[in-house]
This record gives structure tokens, C-alpha cells and sequence, in this order.
């Protein structure tokens, strides 16, 4: 299992990770959502994010948002597909002490 996630912007020739929150404000600008100093719209790090982690794709994450009839995940995955590419790894924890 992966573990850890990350986004690019599909138009970035370096391909530099975006961070999440950057991602959530845009996000929100385009939904017409106020900023949440706490909260990511909708959840969307709380569920996209942890089915990255655990290895699916967007597109799988936006099917099965389609099983479940959730209009809104469907959205934001699709607003997240558009945008960006993801890139899930493993990245081993450093034991010490």
C-alpha cells in the first residue's frame, strides 16, 4: 500500500507537488465556496486523499462516487482530474532513538 500522495498541476512542465491547501482554495474559488481556515471543502482530503494513499486512481475514486450517487465527489474528483496529475508512494518511516 502506498501510503502518501501527492498532486502536480497537469500544465507544469517541472512537475512540482501543489500543496493540498493551495489545491482547496482554488477548489473552493471555482465551487464558490467561502475559505475554511479548519476544514477541506467538502472533505475531499479526508476521502480523495485517503483512497490516493491507498492506491486508486481518480478515476477509480470517481467511479465509485458514482456508485454511491454523491454528486459532489464526483465533482471535485472530476475538478481534480482536470487539474492535476497524482502520484501515490511508499515512503518508509525512519525508526530512531
Amino acid at each position: 500500500m502506498p501510503g502518501c500522495f501527492s498532486f502536480q498541476r497537469k500544465n507544469d512542465p517541472d512537475q512540482k507537488n501543489v500543496p493540498f491547501n493551495l489545491i482547496d482554495d482554488e477548489m473552493r474559488v471555482h465551487f464558490g465556496a467561502e475559505p475554511d481556515p479548519i476544514r477541506y471543502y467538502y472533505g475531499w482530503y479526508d476521502h480523495i486523499g485517503l483512497a490516493l494513499a491507498m492506491g486508486q486512481s481518480l478515476e477509480q475514486i470517481r467511479d465509485r462516487f458514482k456508485e454511491l450517487d454523491e454528486p459532489m465527489g464526483i465533482s471535485i474528483t472530476e475538478w481534480l482530474m482536470e487539474h492535476f496529475n497524482t502520484n501515490a508512494y511508499y515512503a518508509p518511516r525512519s525508526i530512531t532513538g
